[in-house]
């Protein structure tokens, strides 16, 4: 446990707090161990819990009136998430789900309240936390609205890889999710991937994707923005 209070206290809002303070965050806290494809919440329903990913990968996704899904955000290891529910009692506004095993520590709103009350410092850790959260979707809601799918994809690979040349980028996503988080189906990102690779800005194959040119894969994503 000393571990889990060591890293929830390098996290937004709790990285004001002594270690000690934070320790005791995480006795009030529990451990659930998830599945691959396992849901934590369904869009729509009440779900008032703050999360902080330990293990694995979970994937932000709301679902359209025409029942096609939209991946807005992934969490990784070492990531907080604040349930709405919790702050304002209404209904999630989109679904959370691990996209493969998983581990997390969650804690209940009424186990939260009386930790809240006492830390208020807390608060206003939420608030830029939360601040972050609306600038990052305003970005992807610009995005989709404005910016071709070309841009959306090279932004996405260069935002996996860290813009990083010499580690392959491990193929984790399969075709439906990425083309969930750029808004596309299976069928273009296959051949915008292969075009990429025909243009020298990437090398694909089934375990990784390996990018070649990461100033072209920019560039290609700044035009299609100005665009």
């Amino acid at each position: 446990m000393h571990n889990i209070a060591h890293e929830l206290s390098q996290t937004p809002a709790f990285n004001c707090l002594p270690l000690s303070e934070v320790q005791e965050l995480v006795k009030l806290g529990r451990v659930k161990a998830l599945h691959k494809n396992e849901y934590i919440c369904h869009q729509g329903d009440p779900w008032p819990y703050l999360i902080y990913v330990r293990k694995g990968l979970l994937r932000w996704a709301i679902l359209s009136a025409s029942g096609r899904e939209h991946v807005l955000f992934l969490l990784e290891p070492k990531s907080i998430f604040w349930g709405h529910t919790l702050m304002d009692d209404q209904p999630m506004p989109a679904s959370l789900m691990a996209m493969k095993q998983a581990e997390i520590m969650l804690w209940h709103k009424d186990v939260l309240h009386p930790f809240l009350n006492h830390n208020p410092e807390v608060l206003w850790g939420i608030i830029r936390y939360q601040a972050e959260i609306m600038r990052r979707a305003r970005e992807i809601i610009y995005g989709l609205a404005f910016q071709p799918v070309a841009g959306r994809l090279a932004k996405l690979l260069l935002d996996r890889s860290g813009q990083l040349t010499e580690e392959p980028l491990k193929r984790d996503l399969t075709l439906n999710e990425i083309a969930a988080m750029v808004n596309t189906s299976q069928e273009v990102v296959c051949r915008l991937l292969y075009q990429f690779q025909t243009d020298g800005l990437l090398q694909v194959n089934r375990a990784s994707i390996q990018l070649q040119d990461v100033p072209a894969l920019q560039k290609l994503f700044e035009a299609e923005r100005e665009r």
